[in-house]
Parts: C-alpha cells; sequence; structure tokens
C-alpha cells in the first residue's frame, strides 16, 4: 500500500529542487485548473504583499542581416548584433524594422517585463528579392552561413556566453530547397521545407525586466558563392518561452 508522503518529508523533499524545477512544478500546478491558479495567486499575494505575475506563452525575437558582395561574399570578421534595434528603428543593413522582424520596443532590453525561455533557434533567409538567383545558390549561401556564423549571448555587462554556429540551434518555419535544376528560380519550383516544433533545441535562460540583452553573429571564415549577386540575408534570433509581466491594480 503506497504511503502518503507527510507534510514535513514534501518539505524536505522541495528543499532539493532548483528554482528553474520549481517555477515548472509551480506553472504545472497554475494551469492545472483555475482552482489552483487563484490558491497559488493568493498564496503568492500573502507571501509578497503583491498580486501574482502574469505568465503568457511568447516569443522574444529580432533580425539582423548580411549583405553578400558581388559574387555573394560575406568577409570573415563580419558581425551583426541582434536585439539592438528595436520597432520603428533603421537598421543598417534591412532598414525600417517592423514587427515582423522584432517584438522589443526598448534597444537591447525588455521594458515592464521578464522572459524565461524553454528554446532557443535561429532562421537564416534572403531578405532582398533574388527571384533571378539559382535556387541552389542561394541555398548554398544559406547553408554556408548557419556552418560557419558563430553565436555570442551577452546579458548585462559581464555575463557572457559563446553558443556555437547557427546550425546548432534550428528553429521552426517554411526554408528553401535545393532544387538541383539547373536554370531554376528560387520560386516557385525550387519548393521549400518546414521544421516544426520539434528541432527547437532547449535553452533555459531568464531575462530580467531591464536588463540588457545582445546577440553578436559572425562569420568566422570567409563565405563565397561565386554565381550570387549583392543581395541581402536576414537572421531571426528567436528565444521560445514565458512572457512575465505584473499584474496592476
Amino acid at each position: 500500500m503506497a504511503r502518503r508522503m507527510g507534510a514535513s518529508s514534501a518539505i524536505k523533499a522541495l528543499g532539493n529542487v532548483d528554482k528553474i524545477q520549481a517555477k515548472a512544478v509551480l506553472q504545472n500546478v497554475v494551469q492545472s485548473g483555475p482552482v489552483f491558479e487563484a490558491a497559488v495567486a493568493q498564496a503568492c499575494a500573502q507571501q509578497t504583499g503583491e498580486g501574482i505575475a502574469r505568465q503568457r506563452n511568447g516569443m522574444l525575437y529580432s533580425t539582423g542581416g548580411f549583405l553578400t558582395s558581388a559574387g555573394g561574399v560575406i568577409a570573415a570578421g563580419t558581425s551583426i548584433t541582434l536585439f539592438n534595434v528595436p520597432i520603428g528603428n533603421a537598421d543598417p543593413i534591412l532598414g525600417a524594422i517592423t514587427a515582423a522582424e522584432t517584438n522589443l520596443t526598448s534597444q537591447s532590453r525588455l521594458t515592464n517585463e521578464a522572459f524565461v525561455t524553454w528554446g532557443l533557434g535561429f532562421k537564416v533567409f534572403p531578405f532582398s528579392d533574388v527571384q533571378a538567383e539559382l535556387a541552389d545558390d542561394v541555398y548554398e549561401l544559406i547553408s554556408e552561413i548557419y556552418a560557419n556564423c558563430s553565436v555570442k549571448l551577452q546579458l548585462g555587462a559581464q555575463d557572457v556566453q559563446r553558443l556555437g554556429t547557427l546550425d546548432m540551434w534550428p528553429a521552426t518555419g517554411y526554408f528553401p530547397q535545393s532544387s538541383n535544376v539547373a536554370g531554376a528560380g528560387l520560386a516557385p519550383s525550387a519548393g521549400f521545407h518546414a521544421n516544426g516544433n520539434d528541432v527547437v533545441q532547449d535553452y533555459q535562460l531568464e531575462i530580467p525586466n531591464d536588463t540588457t540583452i545582445n546577440v553578436t553573429i559572425t562569420c568566422e571564415r570567409n563565405i563565397t558563392v561565386a554565381n550570387l549577386a549583392a543581395e541581402q540575408f536576414a537572421i531571426q534570433c528567436r528565444f521560445y518561452g514565458w512572457s512575465q509581466t505584473a499584474i496592476m491594480g
């Protein structure tokens, strides 16, 4: 016959749970039903004297671009910084940034919001009109960017983490696929393939409110695709997770 864990045993067990695990447990309890959600909110209010923060599924994303020279060249050492251009401002390569490229409203930081991630992904795609280019050439350059560009994440002034190359962090979405047909344009004959959520790699990170965040993408080796003209190629960084905002009142 199973024994019910006593209160003291449960408390001792919780003592071995780290902050991320405890947060996951609490979230599961909140999502199990409105009664439990209300109970957790009341308990938090009693402990802190404030209302519980609203937590919702969300994304934190930013986009920057490389401009290839004629001959499809991106020189080693070329870098772009993501999350430093909010909506309505201009990226030096992509121009005016809209809500399709980022959801930041302040430069390099969240305002009145924190974000907790469960996954990270990067998408590389043509930004300029590449209809005249061969699909195989476009696909080759995208593959080279994934394989040869490194990722550096910085939170605040001193917290820096190197995350390998872009191809270690696939994202969801549609991507051009090689046509293997000489003379075929990128669309519509080349076709596309899609990645689902199953490709997204786990990545746990807490981004506090008003803490600076920057992701730097650096081309580590010369990239050359001889048949390409000068084109814009974009890289979008996507943090998958939960947005946390305080409930006012």
